[in-house]
């Protein structure tokens, strides 16, 4: 009779194991506390911004700078984009079926020696990712005009207040960075 063959003693390894990610992992997200992210993709959007021929000849004449009225615009962009995607009810791209001089919206700031700059603006859809916004005025003026009906983004540093001209008084009707 055979004895019985003894077992061999197994190798330990001695480095800890190697994790491994779960690709089936699930996190939370701005709709589940169970999702799982499949996919991520970056959208470009160009922005180009014009002048108006009045109101590049008049900001000469007002002593406004090309580059002071350029800065607050940029600035601007992300706030025209999020008031017009969270508000449906706010129109501030112009469309081909919804154009003209009722669809303008004024851009404040206030400047460095406490003066309000209005500048009366535009903005047109060209084409998917495309955007044209147009400088239409340019006016250091604290009493500026505002029809009714009309919509002010007034921007302090990061952060904006969304305005519409109602009775000749501007109405506070949305913030982002408040």
């Amino acid at each position: 009779m055979e004895s019985p063959k003894k077992k061999r003693s197994r190798i330990l390894d001695k480095k800890p194991p190697v994790a491994v990610e779960n690709i089936k992992r699930y996190s939370p997200n701005s709709c589940t506390a169970t999702g799982r992210q499949f996919h991520q993709t970056k959208i470009d959007i160009d922005v180009e911004l014009w002048f108006e021929k009045h109101c590049n000849e008049r900001q000469i004449e007002r002593g406004l700078e090309s580059d002071t009225l350029q800065k607050l615009t940029v600035r601007c962009i992300n706030h025209i984009f999020y008031y017009q995607l969270r508000y449906p009810n706010i129109l501030l791209v112009q469309y081909p079926e919804n154009r003209g001089v009722k669809y303008r919206f004024i851009l404040q700031e206030r400047n460095e020696n406490g003066e309000m700059l209005n500048l009366a603006t535009e903005i047109h859809y060209v084409d998917i990712g495309i955007y044209e916004i147009t400088l239409v005025t340019a006016m250091i003026e604290e009493n500026f005009k505002v029809f009714d009906n009309q919509l002010v983004i007034r921007v302090d540093g990061e952060s904006s207040q969304l305005f519409r001209c109602t009775n000749k008084k501007l109405v506070e009707i949305a913030n982002y960075g408040l």
